[in-house]
């Protein structure tokens, strides 16, 4: 249901938007009539009177008139009463209004009359002179320096000394390339010097904020390597240049002589607050994670915006503003747009729509400006200050969205640092059960080794008895078979050395054995040697074998 109703909330959000475009272009011919209109009558109690109700207009001509020309009955003839202040939309050229004072005898003669709106170029104010037929021109507009102005004032204020005269009649003639827009109001001296310090006092309190909120964002931003604070600081740059733009303080602020100041300050911020707008949005979708195409897209428009923004500084351009506003109000539209279709299958869902909702202030704000500007709403208090009061709106929902954001980022940090320690924990175990595995693993083949060694040694016991046997018997055998072939072959010797007659017969049967018995002998002693060697070169690897294995041994004695 939730979701639902947000849907809806933005259809309509963007159906106002295309309903509002087409109206600023043309001017709201409907709230004109031709009936009587009654002068502003001031009196001596009145403190401030609104021109509201009093402005007439003479409808657009064919060519340019001058003051001579339009104070002529047939042209006079022609004005037309506006129910509300004068909105005319976007359209270059002039246009002519005039406003009729009543004043009462006892009322005071020195008042001073108030003029908006501030994105007017020029502004020619036309007073009576007390010769007949002749005015003062006083020359006004945000392309006139303010040492050029008749009074030092945020709007437009010309002070007028009506004399003895009862009635009076003023003439303005509007020029401008932005929205002609004029509202006015006349003002007591001490009233207009009392509000004028009231609406600096707010004002001045108004931009503080905001110049406090860009240092705490962009510090923020650095101190936390958040690029989510740093992009708003940047929003938030560009809309305190648009509302110190359409309040017309840079004037009092600065020392400015370039005309086209204030066109290029609205055009520079306009650019400023679309590219705040889609890195913002960029961010806080995370398209770079979830679509990386529309990443790349954003990027490329950024680019593309940066790039058109050096040519703010030509009058081309300024004239083409309203056609860039109602851009930087598309970006916004159409990246809330993307963030509830993003958002609808993400958990993230209703921290998106907060965001959607932080940022509906301004434009809500920003449009009931833009309405009273082309007339269709009525001026007053509340529509005047409706884009400042919005964006002081969005300032403070934004500022608890970023605390909740934050409280979110420090949530989701818990949870992953939660389950990190899990993950951490669940490897520990497996490593502590890997552990003992191996640990019994290597207990049992260390068993294993300790029963092969002890095999191996008994069965070196084993042969070195076999040998030692070997050796006794060999022993043996050379004692019993040496000593009776020594006898042998002395006593054959003895034989023939003590019968050397006998006969040739037993003389070869002799010899042949004491030969035997020599050669006997010889193998005797040559199975003795050879039996000896064997026996050093099997001792000898068997000792190297024996150092082998206690250094293998996992149970050998380490200690030194």
């Amino acid at each position: 249901m939730a979701r639902t109703a947000a849907h809806l909330l933005y259809g309509l959000f963007v159906l106002v938007s295309l309903l509002l475009s087409p109206t600023a272009v043309c001017a709201h011919e409907r709230f004109y009539d031709a009936t009587h209109n009654s002068p502003i009558l001031l009196m001596r109690e009145t403190q401030r009177q609104s021109l509201q109700g009093h402005f007439q207009l003479l409808p657009a001509q064919a060519t340019p008139l001058t003051i001579e020309q339009v104070i002529k009955p047939q042209i006079t003839q022609q004005f037309l009463n506006i129910n509300w202040g004068f909105a005319g939309g976007f359209q270059s050229g002039e246009r002519w209004l005039r406003v009729n004072l009543e004043r009462e005898p006892d009322a005071p003669s020195r008042w001073i009359i108030e003029l908006g709106s501030a994105l007017l170029d020029r502004l020619e104010l036309y007073i009576p002179t007390p010769t007949p037929g002749h005015y003062q021109r006083v020359v006004l507009g945000d392309h006139t320096p303010l040492n050029q102005r008749p009074m030092a004032s945020r709007l437009y204020s010309v002070p007028l000394d009506l004399g003895s005269a009862p009635q009076t009649t003023l003439y303005l003639r509007l020029q401008t390339l932005q929205m002609m827009t004029l509202f006015g109001t006349i003002w007591q001296e001490q009233a207009f010097m009392e509000n004028e310090r009231q609406d600096n006092l707010i004002y001045g309190m108004h931009l503080g904020i905001f110049l406090l909120l860009i240092g705490v964002n962009l510090l923020a931003g650095i101190w936390l390597r958040d690029p989510v604070l740093r992009i708003y600081a940047l929003y938030l740059v560009g809309l305190i240049l648009i509302q110190a733009n359409t309040a017309n303080l840079f004037f009092l602020l600065l020392p400015i002589t370039w005309p086209w100041f204030n066109d290029f300050v609205l055009i520079f911020a306009l650019h400023i607050m679309t590219i705040a707008v889609i890195l913002l949005w960029d961010h806080l979708l995370e398209l770079k994670r979830y679509l990386p195409t529309m990443h790349k897209l954003y990027h490329v428009l950024v680019i593309g915006v940066a790039l058109v923004m050096p040519f703010g500084l030509t009058q081309q351009v300024i004239y083409f503003s309203p056609h860039i506003m109602n851009l930087a109000f598309y970006v916004f539209a159409l990246s809330s747009f993307l963030t509830l279709i993003i958002a609808y299958r993400r958990q993230s869902y209703g921290l998106y729509l907060l965001y959607f909702i932080a940022f509906l202030p301004t434009a809500v704000g920003g449009y009931i400006y833009r309405m009273m500007q082309e007339g269709t709403i009525p001026h007053n208090f509340w529509t005047e200050h409706a884009f400042q009061l919005g964006s002081l709106s969005h300032l403070i929902l934004f500022t608890l969205v970023l605390g909740y954001r934050v409280q979110c980022m420090q949530q989701d940090q818990r949870r992953a640092q939660e389950a990190l320690l899990r993950d951490i924990q669940s490897t520990e175990l497996e490593l502590e059960r890997h552990v003992k595995r191996r640990a019994m693993e290597l207990e049992a083949a260390s068993a294993s080794l300790e029963s092969t060694h002890q095999q191996r040694m008994v069965a070196v016991h084993m042969e070195r008895r076999i040998r030692r046997r070997q050796r006794t018997f060999l022993s043996l055998l050379s004692h019993e078979f040496r000593q009776p072939l020594s006898g042998i072959f002395r006593a054959v010797e003895m034989i023939r050395f003590k019968q050397p007659n006998l006969d040739s017969t037993t003389q070869a049967e002799l010899l042949s054995i004491a030969q035997e018995s020599k050669q006997l002998g010889i193998w005797v002693d040559t199975l003795l040697t050879e039996h000896a060697r064997l026996n050093q070169e099997e001792d000898e690897e068997e000792e190297a074998l024996l150092w082998d294995d206690e250094d293998d041994s996992p149970l050998m004695d380490t200690k030194p």
